[in-house]
């Protein structure tokens, strides 16, 4: 692949999989930390450590290609063939500027808006630019302090307190709008879960922004590493790839309506609406 067709899409997933169930009487905060703890047994099971988030920790290539505004990062799958292709390759530099057809997203949503994953927080500037209130979080320090310099961001989980409304002094039943965009909804590698826990944060009627997958019934959850040029790896973490068939079946199980898909700089994004 050319560096110029790297740069046409910050987000290029594959693969197919399924992942099993996992105990309906954990709350959904204590799922996430059991998933990452390896304290239940799901499908792809593996014992990760505490705090394993997107791209954290042994080389920190995330937190590197924050640093340096740029750098391609590959999503891989840690049981695969070393020679396998990568299953989501991201381009860094494409994360700190929105795109016309980007930008074109924030209007079909009601804000105030939570950006999920919001890295150095491209979406929340254009929000605030657009004069449409939006928040941003990630559990990575350098994007969040990068995020605000164009807006409003939090430090920490989706599936923490402070990804609800009024940890952030705002009024109301919920998000009026929620992204979860550049492959976010794999977090935690359980996206059902996520897509409820977005649920329980939203006001009735809210719309979401979900990237998904290029593949229709891509579902697929693993353990994965972050990987940069250079070669610098992150340590395990849950992540998961969902294609846009899969979406609207699992959405449908989990409190959303899908409504429509359209195409973004190449990569499939689908609007949800809570019911």
């Amino acid at each position: 692949m050319t560096a110029d067709a790297i740069a046409a899409a910050s987000l290029l997933p594959a693969g197919t999989a399924v992942l099993g169930p996992e105990p309906a009487s954990l709350g959904l905060e204590d799922r996430m930390e059991a998933t990452v703890t390896g304290a239940t047994k799901p499908a792809w099971h593996r014992p990760f450590r505490p705090g394993s988030f997107f791209g954290r920790g042994g080389g920190d290539p995330y937190a590197r290609a924050l640093r340096r505004r740029r750098g391609i990062l590959d999503l891989i799958d840690v049981d695969a063939d070393p020679r396998a292709e990568p299953l989501a390759r991201y381009d860094a530099g494409a994360w700190f500027r929105a795109t016309p057809g980007e930008r074109a997203l924030l209007g079909a949503l009601t804000g105030p808006v939570l950006d999920i994953g919001c890295g150095p927080g491209r979406f929340v500037a254009a929000a605030r630019r657009a004069g449409i209130d939006a928040v941003g979080i990630d559990v990575e320090e350098r994007a969040v302090r990068l995020a605000r310099r164009g807006g409003e961001a939090v430090l920490g989980s989706v599936f923490h307190p402070c990804a609800e409304i009024t940890a952030t002094g705002r009024a109301g039943a919920g998000w009026g709008g929620v992204l979860l965009m550049d492959g976010n909804i794999g977090i935690g590698g359980d996206p059902a879960a996520l897509l409820a826990r977005v649920r329980e944060i939203t006001a009735p009627g809210a719309s979401a922004w979900v990237e998904a997958a290029t593949g229709r019934w891509t579902d697929r959850s693993f353990a994965a590493r972050l990987r940069d040029a250079r070669g610098h790896l992150s340590d395990e973490f849950p992540w998961a790839v969902l294609g846009p068939a899969a979406l609207a079946a699992m959405a449908a199980d989990t409190g959303w309506e899908p409504v429509t898909e359209r195409s973004v700089n190449g990569r499939p994004v689908c609007l949800l609406r809570r019911r």
